[in-house]
């Protein structure tokens, strides 16, 4: 494939009229990360045979020229990490053979021209700029050109990344025609309404990022049907109701991130048997009750639960031990049961009872850096063997947990230890 790639000189200036400074070989890959600066010359769009346009982590300025109309051929435009400007033109949507194009980390303003819509082969789109402010659905219009119809792209889009903007407005129900999208990341804008129960349509999906949103309502049960999804992230909204049961069957699950929401209920003991690959749970600050079933320890390649901030009750379970891949346990509560006044995701408001004596079933975790037990009525002794814990343990934090007594002489085992909090001593 032949591609254009800009030489390695370190100091050449792109200027408009400077073309004769550049280095153009053409090659078989394209690399960026040559620190170019200027504007990007017209003269890029003459060699109407160029495939892949690279270049990414520079520093051009200015508007992106209409001479690359003239590039019908191209199918990869990386402009990533530049100080590029203005408005995306109209005229990108006459690209029609792209398949990958990303304008992210620039200094682009205003709307996303609806000519985007024109590139049925894309697969990949990068849009994570942060001066965008227009409602998606205007940004986005079928393919059929009806007023009331909208579309992300074509159903053969594979990636949308359109993270850390400023888009408002309702999820469109049509993206659930983009029947082949694989990643789907809209987190960090200000959307609103409910997830579209078509999103389970999407049986393509890997990734489902939703986070920091302004959404509501509850967590579609139809999501249970994206067998293939890794990542389902929909943290930082105002989502109520229960986990629906579906969502624990997604045997391919890595990460499951649903913290600071309005989710209730219990965690089902399902939890231990359908998410045998779950890597990472993120349930933290919501309203979740109940006891946190034994079951969770067959989740074998969990290595953070993040618990802090709900309303659970009873015995931290000793099976808890059995997760030997844990690097970071948080159970955090305090007794008042409070609703948080602040945004302080540190906030604890779970009331668990048990004895310290869990903490000897925790030695299985070899790779525990972080324990976070504070605000729960544990009551008894720090026992010696929290001297057993991993050499890895950097942060222990024990505050009112009513634990009295010494801290064990043996607790100097743990060599990177660096935070501890929460022993009294006996009156």
């Amino acid at each position: 494939m032949w591609v254009l790639k800009l030489g390695r000189q370190r100091e050449m200036n792109m200027c408009s009229h400077g073309l004769a400074k550049l280095a153009i070989n053409l090659i078989q890959e394209t690399r960026g990360h040559l620190g170019l600066t200027g504007t990007i010359p017209p003269q890029l769009g003459n060699p109407s045979f160029l495939v892949s346009l690279d270049m990414s982590w520079n520093n051009f300025q200015g508007e992106l020229p209409h001479e690359l109309t003239h590039l019908r051929r191209l199918r990869v435009l990386n402009l990533t990490d530049n100080k590029l400007g203005g408005s995306i033109p109209s005229w990108v949507g006459s690209l029609q053979k792209l398949h990958y194009f990303s304008l992210k980390n620039n200094s682009f303003a205003g709307s996303i021209p609806p000519s985007i819509s024109n590139m049925s082969n894309l697969e990949r789109l990068i849009l994570s700029i942060e001066n965008f402010n227009r409602e998606l659905q205007s940004a986005f219009r079928s393919f059929a050109g009806g007023d009331d119809q909208y579309f992300l792209i074509g159903d053969s889009t594979r990636a949308a990344l359109l993270g850390f903007n400023a888009f408002a407005g309702v999820l469109p129900a049509q993206l659930t025609q983009c029947s082949k999208l694989q990643n789907l990341s809209i987190y960090s804008n200000k959307f609103s309404g409910v997830i579209p129960e078509g999103f389970g349509n999407l049986t393509m999906l890997d990734e489902l990022d939703l986070g920091s949103n302004e959404l509501s309502g509850s967590i579609p049960p139809k999501l249970g049907h994206l067998k293939l999804m890794e990542l389902l992230s929909l943290s930082n909204n105002s989502l109520t109701g229960s986990i629906p049961t579906q969502i624990f069957n997604i045997s391919s699950l890595q990460v499951l991130d649903l913290m600071n929401n309005s989710f209730s209920g219990n965690i089902p003991s399902i939890v231990g048997y359908g998410l045998m690959n779950l890597e990472e749970l993120y349930l933290n600050v919501n309203k979740f009750d109940g006891v946190i079933p034994d079951s969770i320890s067959n989740v074998s390649q969990l290595s953070i639960l993040q618990l802090v901030g709900n309303k659970f009750s009873g015995p931290i379970p000793n099976s808890l031990g059995d997760l030997r891949l844990l690097t970071s346990l948080d159970l955090a509560g305090n007794l008042t049961g409070a609703e948080p006044q602040t945004e302080d995701l540190t906030l604890r408001f779970n009331f668990l009872r048990s004895k310290p004596d869990f903490i000897s079933h925790l030695t299985n975790c070899s790779y525990l850096k972080d324990l976070s037990i504070g605000d729960n009525p544990l009551h008894g002794f720090l026992p010696i063997s929290v001297g057993n814990l991993s050499t890895s343990l950097e942060r222990l934090y024990a505050y009112s947990c009513e634990i009295k007594g010494k801290i064990p002489e043996e607790i100097g085992n743990l060599s990177n230890l660096w935070i501890l909090t929460g022993v009294e001593p006996v009156q």
